[in-house]
């Protein structure tokens, strides 16, 4: 496992802790260069996803 110097201690307490955890996912995200996904992309590939959930669904 790969330990980072910026890691938060594991005695710190849990709330900053998951507040750095989270703010470098943020800033990961943001650092990414790969091309993102278009929300209309997004939308449709789900409303295609819950249209097919919702044809193979059988009420009791």
């Amino acid at each position: 496992m790969e330990t980072e110097s910026s890691e938060i201690p594991q005695h710190q307490d849990p709330d900053a802790s998951y507040d750095f955890w989270f703010r470098t996912k943020v800033q990961e995200a943001l650092d990414d260069p790969s091309a993102g996904i278009p929300h209309e992309q997004v939308m449709i590939e789900m409303q295609a996803l819950i249209e097919a959930k919702f044809s193979t669904y059988q009420p009791d």
